[in-house]
């Protein structure tokens, strides 16, 4: 499945690292492009 997660500080964080270790692909953005890239 492709999610995508707009916003990436602690929930949207810990969602987008359950689903990546779930093996789904994912689609990220954050206002502060770092913290998404980080992920």
């Amino acid at each position: 499945m492709h999610v995508a997660i707009l916003g990436t500080r602690k929930m949207g964080g810990a969602m987008a690292r359950r689903l990546k270790a779930a093996g789904h692909d994912l689609t990220l953005w954050n206002r502060t492009r770092s913290r998404a890239e980080a992920l």
